[in-house]
């Protein structure tokens, strides 16, 4: 059976809302409350995994130097990806409600 915990589900609400918000703006379609949703998904999942490397490179004392720069660009690319998804995101948002394009 299925098992969520209340921030799983709140985190589900809110990334539905914001998928719905977009669909009720002016220029929005219904194929913008998937996008938004998954994209909502995908930074999360981006973020909770950037903060998982950033903590073991920090609580691992016994890692070569190479190691330890490859971790360090490991965030910096995820946090990258975050970013370029968030920013797409708002031009999503501003392109349904008229303002961008």
């Amino acid at each position: 059976m299925l098992r969520l915990s209340l921030r799983q589900i709140l985190m589900a609400v809110v990334a539905v809302a914001i998928g719905l918000s977009i669909w009720r703006l002016p220029k929005g379609s219904w194929v913008d409350i998937p996008l938004a949703t998954l994209g909502f998904y995908f930074v999360l999942s981006l973020a909770r995994h950037a903060l998982a490397t950033r903590r073991r490179l920090r609580e691992r004392a016994d890692l070569s130097r190479q190691q330890r720069w490859g971790g360090r660009l490991l965030v910096v690319a995820l946090s990258g990806t975050a970013l370029a998804v968030v920013i797409g995101l708002i031009f999503s948002y501003g392109a349904a409600a008229g303002l961008v394009l």
